[in-house]
């Protein structure tokens, strides 16, 4: 009888050890994927003048600025989604010669000028997008 409680405790002990070390490596995991991971705004700051950004169907929170001439394509326009979480404009264009394909965007601001995108030149496209959840869909400001 003692020796099988003595195997069950050490059973145990190896189990909980286990546990801990698994427990572990999956919350550096978790860790190392949010270090990696890259802010849809550095990827608009990385690019260079006409270049293509492809995004991959997944939700990209927060609110962008474009002040170079590129594409922004997503995967899918119901699955790649930009959420402005309730911020100003969600995707602010500040140059000729950008194209926005293929998103979701939603949850702007509730302000005047607030709005899924707000286009400040000419030369842009628009293409194939869902707008929702935003004070105005494209706010067009020529100046």
């Amino acid at each position: 009888m003692h020796k099988k409680k003595k195997t069950m405790l050490t059973l145990i002990l190896i189990i909980v050890s286990f546990s801990v070390i698994f427990s572990g490596c999956i919350q550096q995991e978790k860790k190392q994927q949010k270090q990696d991971k890259i802010s849809l705004q550095q990827l608009i700051n990385n690019a260079q003048p006409g270049d293509t950004i492809y995004l991959p169907s997944q939700t990209y929170t927060g609110i962008i600025t474009i002040n170079k001439p590129l594409k922004l394509i997503g995967e899918d326009k119901h699955t790649t989604i930009i959420d402005g979480d309730y911020g100003e404009t969600v995707i602010h264009i500040k140059v000729d010669g950008v194209t926005v394909t293929n998103l979701t965007i939603r949850n702007s601001g509730g302000y005047l000028e607030n709005s899924g995108i707000k286009i400040e030149t000419d030369n842009n496209l628009v293409d194939n997008c869902v707008i929702y959840r935003t004070k105005t869909g494209i706010y067009s400001r020529q100046w």
